[in-house]
């Protein structure tokens, strides 16, 4: 039975390693695919390190195509362990109690963070937490760059986690507490695992350790000092063997730091656990292959020191040995520890995740139950549809037989249309020829009835009577009428206001006739002896048009 790959990033402070894992048919697991890429490191710890990052995970996707769901080790650099005491309290109280402790043990704003606790210890009095945290926006940069690689972040675990699981797959003999240090390029990763579960410190000393001295010795920049490092250990060069004596020197202060740390991060963990020491130190990462490292360390501590094999119980395949795995056993703890994180969790450590990661991961987890509710609802609907598909035909056939039953009535309804359009375009003819037999009747009666209005006022007649339409195209007519009025009594002189009143008049005995619907433009003029000149316009009245 193929099983299904599982991919996992190790991201460490200069290299960046990709892998796929499978179960063989012998239930053992099995690397299928490798690849790493190294990058230069820096004496800055930001300065340029997620782009050099980013560029290195496109390197190690495309070497080992590899793609999909991977799961990440978060760099020790990056991540801050904290552990903490308090009292015991009910289960339904105590993630009030943890979100406060967290609050107060990670030195940032929780809303700046993404964090996790873990649960060491509840004898009931007392309850131990550990609590790891990464600042979000570097999360949120390193998901970007797997992304972008090709990749989707399914987990990420802080560097204990790796170390502990890898440890339970490859040393299950192992019962008594064990030390396990992973010396990286900028820190170094010391957990003390056990029976009663696993406590971790991050230390900063680690390989930039030596760098820095040699660079402040040979006053170098930081990149020559690494690679005089690197090519001292190794002796690669005649002149970087001339120059071995004071790398040694860098090497035993970094060698005397790190038992002093050791020595206190033990000390400490006995204190507070009240348990039996370590037996043994499996060193591994970057920094575990300094020669001489283990020898001084066991000296140091009387107990037996080792370098790690993380593929003591890991199969190899030829494609995975061709892409020189065995050549970086050092740095492969961290990735097969994610890898049986994946076969023995059901669900992903999401935990250190940023939240929009997180809702992707839920979305995703949920479609299943989407898609099958929709399948469901589909299947429960194909019934009502098939009922309803064929009254849906059989009202289509109903539905044709009558219209065919229709035809011959649409026919006549049609025949009725045409003619009540040629009845109604008839009577609208009629109108017009009734309109304009009315208007010639309304002269007459008009002008009748303007006669008797001048005759009511005496000495009285019209020079001038004119039609015209009030606009162009407007339904309304206006009549333009000039005349005048004899003054008997001043024959020789100006028209007198008795004159003029008796022309108001006249405007007003207008203005009540039926054909009249009001009177406009009134002028006056009184320039001929004995005469008063009048000119205004009467509106049409449009219920008895001319």
């Amino acid at each position: 039975m193929k099983s299904t790959p599982l991919v996992v990033l190790g991201i460490g402070a200069s290299h960046v390693a990709a892998a796929e894992f499978a179960m063989s048919g012998r239930r053992k697991l099995m690397v299928r695919k490798f690849a790493q890429v190294t990058h230069r490191a820096d004496s800055v710890p930001e300065a340029g390190w997620f782009e050099r990052t980013a560029h290195a995970l496109a390197e190690v996707a495309r070497a080992s195509r590899t793609g999909g769901p991977a799961r990440i080790a978060i760099p020790g650099h990056l991540t801050l362990t904290k552990l903490v005491r308090t009292h015991s309290v009910a289960l339904p109280r105590r993630g009030q109690v943890i979100e406060f402790e967290a609050a107060q043990a990670i030195p940032h704003p929780l809303a700046d963070v993404v964090w996790e606790h873990q649960l060491v210890e509840d004898d009931g009095c007392t309850l131990e937490l550990r609590f790891t945290a990464v600042r979000r926006e570097a999360m949120e940069r390193i998901c970007q760059a797997v992304s972008d690689a090709g990749y989707r972040v399914s987990g990420a675990l802080a560097p204990l986690d790796p170390l502990e699981r890898a440890l339970q797959w490859n040393y299950p003999e192992v019962t008594g507490p064990v030390l396990v240090a992973d010396i990286g390029a900028r820190t170094t990763t010391v957990a003390i695992i056990g029976p009663g579960g696993a406590q971790v410190r991050s230390l900063p000393v680690a390989g930039n350790t030596i760098t820095m001295a040699i660079a402040a010795d040979f006053q170098l920049d930081f990149a020559q000092a690494d690679l005089l490092k690197l090519q001292s250990l190794s002796a690669e060069r005649v002149e970087a063997r001339m120059k071995r004596p004071a790398v040694r020197r860098a090497v035993d202060h970094f060698t005397a730091q790190l038992q002093v740390e050791i020595t206190r991060s033990v000390t400490n963990h006995l204190r507070q656990a009240g348990t039996k020491p370590p037996a043994v130190l499996y060193l591994t990462g970057g920094g575990s292959l300094v020669a001489g490292l283990p020898e001084a360390l066991a000296e140091k501590f009387q107990l037996r020191v080792e370098r790690y094999d993380p593929l003591r119980k890991v199969e190899i395949s030829p494609c995975a040995r061709d892409a020189g795995v065995t050549a970086f056993t050092h740095r492969l703890a961290p990735l097969v520890g994610l890898a049986r994180s994946a076969i023995t969790d059901r669900v992903g450590a999401t935990g250190l995740l940023p939240p929009v990661i997180r809702k992707e991961q839920a979305f995703r987890r949920r479609q299943p139950y989407w898609l099958g509710a929709a399948a469901l609802l589909a299947w429960a609907l194909l019934p009502p549809i098939r009922h309803y598909r064929q009254l849906a035909q059989a009202t289509a056939a109903q539905t044709s037989a009558i219209q065919v039953q229709l035809q011959p009535l649409q026919e006549a309804a049609n025949r009725n249309a045409r003619h009540l359009a040629e009845i109604q375009a008839t009577r609208d003819k009629i109108a017009v020829v009734r309109r304009l037999v009315e208007a010639k009747s309304n002269w007459t009666a008009f002008l009748a009835d303007l006669e008797e209005r001048l005759g009511e006022i005496e000495d009285g007649w019209l020079d001038e009577l004119t039609l015209a339409p009030a606009r162009p195209a407007s339904p309304e007519w206006l009549l333009m009428l000039s005349g005048r009025l004899l003054d008997a009594r001043n024959p020789g002189a100006k028209a007198s206001p008795a004159s003029r009143e008796r022309a108001r008049q006249l405007l007003g005995r207008l203005a009540g006739s039926p054909y009249v619907a009001a009177v406009t433009n009134e002028r006056f003029e009184n320039s001929q002896p004995g005469l008063l000149r009048f000119d205004f316009t009467l509106v049409v009245n449009p219920r008895h048009p001319l």
